[in-house]
């Protein structure tokens, strides 16, 4: 069984595998785009090397051995996979992590306005049936490998799509006063957003 362990930059992704590398085997998507040059192209705007998916998905389908095997990054739940598991965090809590690992101020803001609007999820629902959700805003890592164990003994219950929703947060980001005023779109809005570009400057 391949399993996809994905979310926004700043999720916990690569801290829960260090974790449930103990247990199980894990594969990381970046190092692995690197180690075999599965790169396409590069995007100038968002200063990152664009993934080759279709030889990515080619040779995370050879290692399925019949073992649990964890595929972690942004880009694995738009790979060939059996189970998705979605790592959140609240918006706010997200930035301050983003901040901390010394990202760009616009890279913060493109990665906490698609958090805000499910993009993850939303990306994997599409391709996928089983897809779970864990909620890492105010947990440690070792409390989400838990609940990732939880979730791959299948025990799904409280893990389904549809108990993360930051809307009450987001409505707290504008004035009472927005719609009063003739305002120009978000650039975000305005941008398509690159689904194949991995974290390799």
């Amino acid at each position: 069984m391949i399993v996809a362990l994905t979310g926004t930059p700043g999720t916990g992704k690569s801290s829960v595998s260090k974790i449930l590398r103990r247990k199980y085997i894990i594969m990381n998507l970046n190092k692995i785009i690197q180690q075999h040059n599965f790169i396409s192209g590069y995007d100038r705007e968002r200063r990152c090397r664009i993934a080759d998916m279709k030889k990515l998905n080619g040779y995370i389908k050879k290692q399925n051995k019949g073992k649990t095997l964890i595929v972690e990054g942004h880009l694995a739940h738009l790979l060939s996979v059996d189970m998705i598991i979605v790592l959140r965090c609240s918006p706010k809590i997200l930035g301050k992590r983003l901040g901390k690992k010394k990202y760009p101020k616009k890279k913060i803001m493109e990665n906490i306005e698609a958090e805000a609007v499910d993009v993850i999820t939303v990306e994997s629902l599409e391709k996928h049936k089983k897809v779970y959700e864990i909620d890492t805003t105010n947990i440690s890592k070792e409390k989400v490998a838990e609940k990732v164990e939880e979730i791959l003994s299948g025990r799904f219950k409280n893990y389904e799509v549809g108990n993360i929703d930051w809307s009450e947060e987001i409505l707290t980001w504008y004035s009472p006063f927005l719609f009063l005023k003739k305002k120009k779109k978000s650039d975000w809005r305005k941008r398509k957003r690159r689904r194949d570009c991995c974290a390799i400057p």
